[in-house]
């Protein structure tokens, strides 16, 4: 398939009649889009699938690139085989060894970058483009739920449940945090260390199984230490061992981990864990747990569980999230709503997915004509 160049494609056209004003509006398509997908991202997901399939609506070539984590010693230097003919356009990226991207070099000309990945490698890849490089970023998050006093316990506990330990955690709109009302916690956590006691571990591929590995042996190690963090910090429920024997010999196994106690200078309560861990945080009323879901430096999805229209209403308004559910997890999106985060989640410029993502894609060129 050959995807034509920013020359042949002009879409979006709206002709003005009236002589010597403006008389076009048109939507000019970027050559090629890079797409950096990082290694705990299988091929053919959500994000990706989105993407590629936004882009050729505005007749863009994307490239999907697949980013490794490099063994030790030397640079990666990564050969990016276009999926489609592009023109004109040169693509670099090295990563030093031992690293997941942090650190990336990257070098985009006449094309633009999409990345999905943690903050600091958003904020390297940033950095590193030229100046004329429009870049998309879908960064870190530490998403709460809040639970209120109202709320359906059992609903509210399957929320946290799906919407943290999905992917095994290792989505970036997994929750991570969970603020639940004073005098609902007991009854809550009780019913939330129940279910995560009986959640089946093992590969994906076999029926009934609940819970596959993580994806690398370097994020194994990343949540394990977080884990021996949040023992020193705060209280440990259930979970947080490294699985090994039958079964679980051919993978990343860690049971799900549950905290409570836990407080906002924690560091399991404000750092991106990117893994099966969920830190419960008391609250003492609405405005308590609003102030302490967006205490932190992310923005990505934020969920209420309630049953009360006020709150409702004003956890629409008042959260700091570029993604809001209402009684649903904080992770899963619809291909045709824009998605992305606020604050250190996004770099606030360009939207995934639906209508807002075509504005990535296509720049502006407003035509006049005289009589």
């Amino acid at each position: 398939m050959v995807m034509p160049t920013t020359a042949e494609v002009t879409t979006g056209v709206v002709t003005v009649a009236e002589c010597g004003l403006v008389e076009s509006v048109g939507l000019d398509t970027v050559a090629v889009s890079v797409m950096f997908v990082p290694p705990a991202v299988p091929e053919l997901t959500w994000t990706t699938t989105v993407n590629v399939a936004e882009a050729p609506a505005a007749r863009v070539a994307v490239v999907p690139l697949r980013v490794p984590v490099p063994p030790t010693g030397g640079l990666v230097k990564v050969k990016v085989t276009p999926l489609f003919c592009v023109s004109a356009t040169r693509i670099n990226f090295e990563i030093p060894a031992g690293t997941a991207g942090g650190q990336a070099h990257i070098t985009i000309v006449n094309s633009s970058g999409s990345a999905l990945g943690s903050t600091t490698a958003g904020e390297q890849i940033h950095r590193s483009v030229s100046f004329t490089t429009r870049t998309q970023m879908e960064l870190g998050g530490k998403n709460p739920l809040i639970v209120m006093e109202d709320a359906d316990l059992d609903k509210a506990v399957d929320i946290a449940i799906k919407g943290g330990f999905s992917l095994s955690g290792q989505a970036c709109t997994g929750t991570s945090r969970v603020l639940v009302m004073k005098e609902v916690k007991a009854a809550f956590t009780e019913k939330l260390v129940s279910k995560v006691k009986a959640l089946k571990i093992g590969s994906g591929m076999v029926t009934g199984n609940d819970i596959g590995p993580l994806a690398t042996a370097r994020q194994l190690e990343t949540v394990l230490r977080y884990i021996e963090i949040g023992k020193r910090e705060a209280t440990l429920l259930c979970g947080g061992e490294r699985l090994s024997g039958p079964g679980y010999d051919r993978g990343y196994y860690v049971s799900p981990a549950i905290f409570t106690d836990v407080t906002q200078h924690m560091r399991i309560a404000r750092e991106e864990i990117f893994g099966p861990v969920i830190g419960i945080i008391e609250v003492t009323s609405y405005a308590d747990a609003i102030a302490k879901a967006n205490d932190t430096e992310y923005g990505l999805s934020a969920a209420i569980a309630t049953r009360n229209p006020r709150y409702i209403h004003d956890f629409a308004n008042d959260i700091e999230a570029g993604t809001v559910k209402i009684n649903r997890t904080t992770t899963g999106n619809l291909i045709n709503a824009p998605f992305g985060g606020l604050k250190r989640s996004s770099t606030s410029t360009f939207r995934e997915s639906g209508r807002g993502a075509l504005e990535f894609y296509t720049q502006i060129k407003t035509v006049y004509r005289g009589c």
